[in-house]
């Protein structure tokens, strides 16, 4: 099968695939950034580096892959490097990871499927059906410390079906350390901004931050090899 690369670092011809998106951040090619002080791509370090905060300041970073990906099934992994997460007053800080149908921020209606990353909480995973970004759904996949490397797979493998997982292997071999399978709404459509968003309502003091690197979409398939 022949493979060809196209601007923005797809890459079509993988078979099973129709929609194909990675990056090692060697590039900003395609992101928009509304807060790049806060969240954007630094291409000298070569990763996308996060440093949430609460406040009424929109500071998401998307993706737009196009069009929207399938709405049955599709396989996204990202690595993720926490460097802070610190909480002392106010609203805890809330970092959401995932892909929504708008590009709007996360007070903005949307269809949504990812995880937030708590000041004080785990990592949980984000069902959003019409509605903004808030509480999570789903059990906690376990605490995302200041300098744990962690690998994250999400994929969506029925209309009615999505599971999250989180990995300590970066080719998120064997079993997952952490994952849970959710039965979602079918309505959950149109999902095409790959994102990291702030939830910007409220204020607190502190901080989540880190970075990602090495994300992969895969787009019509429910598992990679």
């Amino acid at each position: 099968m022949t493979i060809s690369y196209n601007s923005g670092r797809r890459i079509q011809g993988i078979s099973g695939s129709t929609i194909t998106y990675e990056s090692d951040f060697t590039t900003n090619t395609g992101w928009v950034e509304a807060d790049s002080t806060n969240t954007g791509v630094d291409t000298s370090t070569e990763r996308l580096d996060f440093n949430i905060v609460r406040s009424t300041t929109n500071g998401k970073a998307y993706y737009d892959l196009g069009s929207a990906l399938s709405d049955t099934a599709w396989v996204i992994r990202f690595k993720c490097v926490m460097t802070g997460s610190s909480y002392t007053s106010g609203s805890q800080i809330i970092g959401n990871f995932g892909m929504s149908s708008v590009t709007g921020g996360a007070l903005t209606t949307q269809d949504f499927l990812g995880l937030f990353k708590g000041s004080n909480d785990d990592d949980v995973s984000v069902v959003i059906d019409g509605s903004i970004l808030g509480p999570g759904t789903g059990s906690s996949l376990g605490r995302p410390l200041a300098g744990t490397t962690r690998y994250h797979e999400m994929k969506r493998t029925s209309a009615t079906s999505w599971t999250n997982s989180i990995y300590s292997t970066s080719d998120y071999s064997g079993t997952p350390d952490a994952t849970h399978t959710l039965t979602i709404a079918s309505g959950i459509t149109g999902l095409r901004y790959f994102n990291i968003a702030n939830y910007n309502s409220g204020s607190g003091a502190g901080v989540v931050s880190g970075y990602i690197d090495d994300v992969k979409i895969y787009d019509g398939v429910t598992s990679v090899v």
